[in-house]
Order: structure tokens, then sequence, then C-alpha cells
């Protein structure tokens, strides 16, 4: 659950934020006979990025927050067990017709803890932006799973692979439907992350 929601500021010079927050639900591959399989919500992400309003067109510059709030409780497999904050921002360039891109960054750093056992959080994430549009609606870009660096283990996760997807009408509801396959080259010993993944998202669009 992602719910992306832009605020008016009552600044003229920074006149929006833009929020996106991120409640995921997890279910772990089976884990072992001592542990099976483990599923429940994950940890919430509250992301904000101010946008100044630019006199270049076809330009979009933010800064703002990356906030984590334990929601996973003591599941261990699902959650960090950490409230993390960090820095965070975006850059999104639309001047090349049919062509995007940019870059998000942000950062997460504990600061305190829901569950004592676990091990402190230090990390940051880049997701490359590009997308490039054809005729009616339809899309390929990278996709919008970031790469991951953390700082405790020295170790990068990857997520490299293609995006498809299609802008397009339920009826009077416009949609952003879309899949993407992503693999991770990289055999971590200090941590878990899938070699490949899959996701199918649908985004209910509001447009103004």
């Amino acid at each position: 659950i992602q719910p992306v929601v832009p605020f008016k500021m009552p600044w003229e010079k920074v006149p929006l934020l833009v929020t996106r927050t991120t409640l995921p639900y997890v279910t772990t591959p089976e884990l072992g006979e001592d542990v099976g399989r483990k599923d429940g919500f994950g940890d919430l992400v509250a992301q904000g990025y101010l946008i100044p309003n630019l006199k270049t067109k076809g330009v979009m510059v933010g800064a703002g927050y990356n906030l984590t709030i334990p929601t996973a409780g003591d599941n261990d497999y699902v959650g960090s067990g950490k409230w993390s904050i960090g820095p965070g921002a975006v850059y999104f360039n639309m001047q090349t017709p049919s062509w995007q891109w940019g870059l998000l960054s942000y950062s997460s750093f504990s600061f305190a803890s829901a569950n004592s056992d676990r091990s402190y959080v230090s990390n940051i994430s880049n997701q490359p932006i590009l997308t490039k549009h054809f005729s009616k609606g339809w899309y390929a870009a990278l996709p919008d799973v970031p790469q991951t660096y953390d700082f405790r283990t020295d170790d990068w996760t990857l997520a490299i692979g293609p995006r498809v997807g299609r802008v397009m009408k339920f009826g009077k509801q416009p949609v952003n439907l879309f899949g993407q396959v992503t693999y991770n080259p990289l055999d971590n010993d200090d941590q878990v992350a899938a070699e490949w993944s899959f996701k199918v998202n649908l985004t209910l669009l509001f447009p103004k």
C-alpha cells in the first residue's frame, strides 16, 4: 500500500510538499522446520519532499525526510525493529520529449528501538529514474526499486531489470498498471536479500 499525495504549502517559493507513505504486507519463503513461513505487516515508511518553484521548465527538485516506524513490532522477519530517520532528495527532468529521467536518494539511520535485539539500521538507497513513453499510454522504465548500500555490513543490494507499464482508464478512473522483474547479482552472507523479484502494480491516479 503506497499512496503518493501532494499538499499545497503557504509559501510562494516552496509551494508543494509531496508525500509517499508505504505499508507493506510481507510473506517470507519457508525458513526451515524451526521457523516455517512468516507473514505480517512490515515497517511503515513515510517520506516527504518539499518542491521549490523553479524558473527552469520541465525540471523538479525536492528535499525532505525518510522516516521508518516499526509497525512490524516483534516480528523480526518482516520488519527492522527500529525507529529510523534520514534525509532524502529527488531530481526529475522532463525536458526531453517522451523521456523522463532523474534520481531519488534517501537514507535511514536508527535512533530508537522497538526490539533491542535487532541490529542498528544505517543505509542509503539510490533509485535511478528513466522512463521512455510510447503511444497509447505505454512506457518502458527502470524498476521502481532502489539500489541500497548498508553501511553496517558494507554490502550492496541491487535491483536490475525492466519495468513495462501503461497509463489508461478503467471506466472513468485513470490508472497506472505495470509489471517488472529484478535481479540481484550479489550474494551477501551478512544479510538476506532476494535473488529474483517480481512485481505487479496498480496505481489509481487522481490528476487535477
